[in-house]
């Protein structure tokens, strides 16, 4: 429950989250990047185009660790409260994650940062929230460099079949791309009432593998399934 200051109206916001995408940055803040409330925002902006870019919790050499997780629990409010309370009570830093509703279970992945010293017991503490719905798997993530290559960005839009992520996937391993995000959704049909299915990738492309041979391999399959496929610096 909050009031806004521009109107003096007192609103109540009752939330489902259906999906959260989270990514931390190191900007320190300024007039221009931090969180505004209703009210207090520029007139050239709407709130949601803010991003709370607040000082991150910063652990430095041996003596942090950083966590991947993944969780899956039945959908109910206050799972993601939940897990970030046991994050907070650690004095870990969410650093990113990724979470979505998908057919009556809530799952994502997240990445935490955490004291060397603290690291075990908040990774008994997720394991404890079973009664609340969730299980958690906890994984230690070693630092590791990430692709060298040309990045792209793929959007497929085509009719429902088996196989599309499989054909699009092979045909990007066989070249030596490597995915680095993924998304993808089933919905209706505007005209013929089937199942259209949407798919965004963001890829990394190798050196010695040219935009062309890339453009070439997608094509191939997007001819097989009868898909468009939409290829972007």
């Amino acid at each position: 429950k909050r009031t806004s200051r521009a109107t003096d109206e007192e609103l109540t916001f009752d939330l489902d989250v259906k999906q959260i995408y989270s990514r931390s940055f190191d900007t320190a803040p300024t007039l221009e990047n931090s969180l505004f409330v209703p009210g207090d925002y520029p007139s050239n902006k709407a709130p949601w185009q803010i991003a709370d870019r607040r000082p991150r919790l910063s652990y430095t050499g041996a003596m942090s660790k950083t966590l991947v997780l993944t969780v899956i629990g039945k959908d109910r409010p206050g799972l993601v409260e939940a897990i970030s309370r046991v994050v907070a009570s650690h004095g870990a830093n969410w650093e990113a994650s990724h979470m979505a509703r998908l057919s009556g279970r809530f799952a994502g992945i997240l990445e935490i940062k955490v004291a060397s010293d603290k690291a075990e017991s908040l990774t008994k503490s997720l394991g404890e929230l079973g009664p609340a719905g969730l299980r958690v798997i906890v994984e230690d993530s070693e630092s590791s460099e990430a692709p060298v290559g040309q990045s792209y960005w793929i959007e497929l839009t085509g009719s429902d079949q088996p196989n599309i992520v499989r054909d699009i996937s092979q045909a990007l391993a066989k070249i030596g791309v490597s995915v680095l995000e993924l998304s993808s959704e089933c919905t209706a049909a505007p005209v013929s009432g089937g199942r259209l299915f949407k798919m965004q990738a963001s890829i990394c492309c190798p050196e010695g593998v040219s935009r062309v041979e890339l453009r070439d391999s997608l094509e191939d399959v997007a001819n097989g399934l009868m898909v468009d496929i939409n290829l972007e610096d």
